[in-house]
């Protein structure tokens, strides 16, 4: 059995935690501590690399007696490998589950009533309530991309300069950069300069009406 779930906890890291620093999902984190599957090559040094070990020390396999972990054994000294005892891998960490949306407007987001296209894991101790949106476009580029997945927590207040999704009138959903200014009125700004910033006053936040529904919290990506 490897010794990753051993290292991280040593270092006193979560698996979410571990798995940014190596730029994978937490599920592959939770696959290598249990045994499912192993790091490649690539993340196997950096995993080395990251706890101050050889690669030889993260996958489990026994060193001469007397060599501390990171130490390799002089030129020329016999490894010997030992069958590790046969243990029930750990559990993963609790996890639960979010719907993903491609599109959500206000009507769909008060209803729940909107097509859900994936769900995704996310840590059993995130307080609150979470769902995802699928980004469509290059508005947000370069921080979100299209085809990327943002996990939004489900609230209807943000901070100045905070990453929202909001719903003008009836019309989709829309993540923007979100500003509060002096007169009450709200700025809704791109990431992408190619793209115009929108500007709403009080009047018109209450007409439309203009609805927080979420502020960004992680984004997922695949890398193909």
């Amino acid at each position: 059995m490897n010794r990753i779930c051993e290292l991280r906890k040593q270092n006193k890291l979560t698996q979410k935690a571990l798995a940014e620093k190596l730029m994978v999902d937490q599920s592959a984190v939770s696959y290598w501590e249990c045994g499912r599957a192993l790091p490649d090559t690539a993340k196997q040094i950096l995993l080395a690399d990251l706890f101050g070990v050889s690669i030889d020390y993260v996958l489990g396999r026994d060193v001469p007696k007397g060599t501390p972990p990171g130490v390799l054994p002089e030129a020329g000294a016999q490894l010997v490998f030992v069958q590790p005892p046969v243990q029930a891998p750990p559990p993963p960490e609790p996890t639960r589950y979010i719907k993903v949306y491609s599109s959500l407007n206000a009507a769909q987001f008060a209803s729940g009533n909107a097509e859900v296209i994936q769900t995704l894991d996310i840590p059993e101790d995130w307080n609150g309530e979470y769902y995802g949106i699928l980004m469509r476009g290059d508005s947000m580029a370069p921080r979100y991309l299209d085809g990327d997945v943002v996990i939004i927590r489900r609230q209807t207040v943000c901070s100045n300069g905070q990453d929202a999704f909001v719903f003008i009138g009836q019309q989709e959903g829309t993540l923007k950069k979100v500003f509060l200014d002096f007169n009450r009125s709200v700025t809704l700004k791109p990431n992408n300069q190619a793209y115009r910033t929108l500007y709403f006053s009080e009047r018109e936040i209450a007409a439309l009406p203009l609805v927080i529904g979420g502020v960004a919290l992680e984004l997922r990506r695949k890398i193909v």
